[in-house]
């Protein structure tokens, strides 16, 4: 993960460690952040709160908040999922983290004190990507298996289900979106190793799919300004798309 202004590094490894760089000198920042028991399979930087956080999810079942300046645990482990935590993601301002599972769930806590807000049930398969439409209104799930390759739009107040998109295959990095909260890209399920850009608000794809990457995309994102997105793959290539 990276922090909001791109200045710091977080990654977390199968020991159950996390550890920061200095995004421009690549200095280590401190020692590991101990805690978790298990891999840590996602991480997410809190936006546009006065004291930046980082967010964990682990094969341990668990979600952990940390102090992305000093590095030390904030409160204590929030649990209630019943398998691993896949994904997890800061809400606008650090209020409400959105996890996903394993246990084919999504759930949102509240960031202070780790209470849980509500879950959202839907998927039939193991959540693999959460992400906050900016607004606060909504929220985007995904999943990726043969039983369940959709990505979910939802009402996180009402805690209905907007629109549901076959033929996705969104994972932790693989799914984002703009800027203006208007539209999603993620990656096909299919074989062409595509991207599709969505509306969020219609439920529906926007012009042709994006082909060019020839192996897995393994990272999707908006520039700041919402014109472009960039695209990694495990074909080597970094992609840029108007």
């Amino acid at each position: 993960a990276i922090s909001q202004y791109g200045l710091q590094i977080a990654v977390g490894s199968e020991d159950g460690s996390i550890r920061r760089w200095d995004a421009l000198s690549g200095a280590a920042i401190g020692g590991p952040m101990l805690g978790h028991t298990d891999g840590v399979e996602s991480l997410a930087y809190s936006h546009g709160s006065s004291r930046a956080r980082i967010v964990s999810g682990s094969t341990d079942n668990t979600i952990r908040v940390w102090d992305a300046g000093t590095g030390e645990s904030v409160g204590t482990p929030i649990e209630g999922h019943q398998g691993w935590v896949l994904a997890v993601a800061f809400s606008q301002g650090g209020s409400c983290i959105a996890s996903g599972s394993q246990d084919k769930t999504i759930r949102l806590w509240n960031s202070v004190s780790g209470a849980q807000l509500t879950t959202l049930v839907g998927h039939e398969d193991w959540v693999r990507a959460v992400c906050f439409v900016p607004g606060g209104e909504k929220l985007l799930s995904g999943s990726w298996s043969i039983r369940d390759r959709t990505l979910c739009v939802w009402n996180i107040t009402t805690r209905q289900l907007l629109h549901r998109l076959p033929g996705f295959s969104p994972a932790s990095r693989s799914m984002t979106v703009s800027p203006c909260g208007r539209y999603a890209a993620a990656r096909s399920y299919f074989t062409d190793y595509s991207l599709h850009v969505l509306d969020i608000e219609a439920g529906c794809s926007v012009g042709t799919s994006l082909t060019g990457h020839t192996e897995t995309v393994t990272s999707i994102a908006f520039s700041p300004d919402g014109t472009h997105i960039i695209s990694g793959s495990f074909d080597g290539f970094v992609r840029i798309w108007d």
